[in-house]
């Protein structure tokens, strides 16, 4: 149903390219299918990845880097009868949307995931970014509700407000739903310190079926991982990378993984609502 708004010309043409085609290597991120460029291609990748959940029906979503929970209240809308568990690390941009979140379900979290548990630890969300653009030096205003609060500080020079919030890991977070095998789907936004998420869920990675995740191809914070590595550090957790958005460019995009034990499902379902898919040799 969500991917219904692709035309009927599209789909037989990403068919053609993936579906019925010869296989695609996957050993490199170039060789991942890359969906349209910008906001288009990045709604064809959300819209798959919440067909996904009303298909396997995973029991806790995780919506990692929330913001204004869009896409928690999303899954709620669902009502695939998951627990939906939403952690916004910005105390400000989690109070200006904690009524819409908490009146649709969503349990809606204060902290900062990362790969601690019961400490505090800074988040930083930019005022101002300073940078060298074509004509020269260039100066970006962030708004309040901006999406760039991270863990870690830009590479280039910035104003920031800092919050110093409660830190916590996923297998911490959710120990009793580890131990009772709850299945998980993640969808992780973080602004450049996804490493950070994935090294706190070693145990709920084992229970995770697809990860929806923003990875980096070039430097915009300190010490930083690039997308190379995030991608690798979750194949070798049993993933597949399926498809990915250029939502801004090769610079910052999207991944959708499925786990191997889901992999021909969501293959036969994706290729029957004519999405594009990699295949892996």
């Amino acid at each position: 149903m969500f991917l219904e708004r692709i035309s009927a010309r599209m789909r037989g043409k990403i068919r053609a390219m993936f579906c019925g085609g010869p296989a695609i290597h996957v050993s490199s991120l170039e060789a991942i299918p890359a969906l349209p460029a910008g906001s288009k291609g990045h709604r064809m990748l959300s819209d798959a990845f919440l067909a996904l959940i009303s298909l396997i029906k995973p029991e806790v979503f995780c919506d990692i880097g929330a913001n204004n929970g869009d896409v928690s209240r999303a899954v709620r809308r669902l009502k695939t009868g998951c627990r939906v568990c939403a952690f916004e690390a910005n105390p400000e941009i989690h109070a200006l949307f904690a009524r819409d979140a908490l009146a649709d379900g969503v349990e809606w979290l204060n902290l900062a995931v990362t790969d601690c548990s019961g400490v505090t630890v800074p988040v930083w969300a930019p005022l101002k970014v300073f940078g060298n653009g074509l004509l020269g030096k260039i100066e970006s205003i962030e708004p309040e509700t901006t999406g760039k609060t991270s863990l870690l500080r830009r590479v280039d020079p910035a104003e920031y407000k800092r919050f110093d919030v409660k830190a916590v890991t996923l297998d911490e977070f959710f120990q009793p739903q580890i131990a009772d095998s709850r299945t998980f789907f993640l969808w992780i936004d973080v602004e450049g310190a996804a490493d950070k998420v994935l090294a706190g869920a070693d145990k709920v990675l084992d229970k995770t079926l697809a990860i929806f995740i923003e990875v980096e191809g070039s430097a915009f914070w300190q010490e930083q991982k690039q997308c190379s590595e995030i991608v690798e550090t979750i194949r070798r957790r049993g993933f597949v990378a399926i498809a990915r958005d250029r939502e801004y460019g090769d610079r910052q995009f999207n991944v959708l993984f499925v786990h191997k034990t889901a992999e021909s499902s969501v293959r036969e379902f994706l290729c029957k609502t004519k999405f594009p898919i990699a295949v892996e040799v």
